[in-house]
């Protein structure tokens, strides 16, 4: 019996119990700014377990729906940034279908088609697609600049919606119109030009005067996180350099041809960089943890009574103190980069007010023109 036949029929005895199955038929959109073609081992999967006329494990007739869902998030690569789930409408498969799958043959593969074609559209709907990264850089800035019109802030959810349909206003004509090919070059002008300055449109809003507030804040930041830098760095140095050698081996990682926005893989070297990171973290852990206990007892810090004793003072420091002064570390160093970034912009204001007034009138005119597009039409 071939290997995938033994997957599809432990698949079928999943559904049979009433169990579901998640899967991720696009293989490996999770590079790409775009979804590729769906595998038919999902249609398969489906269309299989309905065509068989016996019962479910429960005696009953065989049902099935399938479920897309979208998994969004606008910096997979980074630890600790934000992902939205978003499940969309159930699919009911039609009997038609499952007739047309049971008469085998080229009916078979119309079945698989027809399916397929229908789970492709529903997760279409779910996620952001572009045709290559400038458009998507452009979708994300316009959303952007759109958002700094607004009275309040936006949830995720509504983010991800605006998101969604700036993308589909975009795409809706093929090949787009001459206004919105000219608001996309311009866009992406914009980003090429902030970046040449180590700059982000999130900053752009600070002034030089804010250096009065972030300054001081920075440095106290500093100080609070050296000690857990110091301690917890070697485990970051060394995830980086894992990462960075996986991201070679896959030919993923070139720092040489792209700049660093444009890595492809870069959620992949990500993966590795946690998954050492973890290891790292828990051998360091136990490290330390010994040291501690040895230093206490050395110094006769606390009077032991036996191995017993060794035993659960370890086990304390190892479960409780390191762990929750690795995670402050973690937040610390969070606000001390989001400062640090707002900083940096504040002293290059400083020293460029040209440039950041001129900077400043492009974005508003770029703002103008983004919400007249996405709200008007063309």
């Amino acid at each position: 019996m071939p290997p995938h036949s033994e997957v599809y029929s432990a698949v079928y005895n999943h559904f049979s119990k009433s169990q579901c199955v998640a899967i991720f038929p696009e293989g490996t959109s999770h590079d790409n700014e775009h979804m590729l073609s769906l595998k038919y081992g999902c249609a398969v999967m489906s269309l299989g377990y309905l065509a068989s006329k016996e019962p479910d494990a429960f005696g009953k007739e065989r049902k099935l729906k399938i479920v897309p869902c979208g998994l969004n998030f606008f910096n997979r690569h980074r630890f600790r940034s934000r992902v939205f789930v978003d499940v969309g409408q159930p699919i009911e498969i039609e009997q038609r279908l499952v007739d047309l799958y049971r008469s085998g043959g080229e009916g078979k593969r119309q079945a698989c088609q027809e399916l397929l074609k229908t789970i492709q559209t529903s997760l279409t709907e779910l996620t952001v697609n572009a045709p290559d990264y400038n458009t998507l850089l452009f979708f994300k800035t316009a959303s952007r600049l759109y958002r700094e019109n607004l009275p309040s802030e936006l949830s995720f959810s509504k983010k991800l919606a605006l998101l969604r349909k700036i993308a589909k206003k975009y795409t809706a004509n093929t090949p787009p119109t001459d206004e919105a090919r000219k608001l996309k070059y311009e866009v992406v002008m914009y980003i090429q030009k902030l970046r040449s300055h180590r700059l982000s449109p999130p900053h752009m809003s600070t002034t030089p005067v804010s250096l009065f507030l972030y300054l001081p804040l920075l440095v106290i930041l500093f100080i609070l996180t050296m000690p857990g830098l110091i301690l917890f760095s070697p485990i970051g140095l060394i995830a980086k350099y894992v990462g960075k050698k996986q991201g070679e081996n896959a030919m993923l990682y070139d720092d040489n041809s792209l700049a660093i926005t444009r890595w492809p893989g870069r959620d992949v070297i990500a993966t590795w960089k946690m998954m050492s990171g973890l290891v790292l973290f828990i051998t360091f852990d136990i490290i330390y943890s010994i040291i501690m206990v040895h230093f206490i007892k050395k110094c006769n810090l606390y009077e032991f009574h036996g191995r017993k004793d060794i035993f659960i003072l370890g086990f304390c420091i190892f479960a409780f103190f390191w762990t929750v002064i690795a995670y402050a570390t973690i937040l610390l160093w969070e606000r001390l980069c989001w400062v640090g970034k707002r900083t940096w912009v504040g002293v290059w204001s400083l020293f460029n007010p040209r440039e950041r007034k001129s900077l400043t009138s492009w974005r508003n005119e770029l703002t103008i023109r983004v919400c007249r597009w996405v709200d008007n039409g063309e």
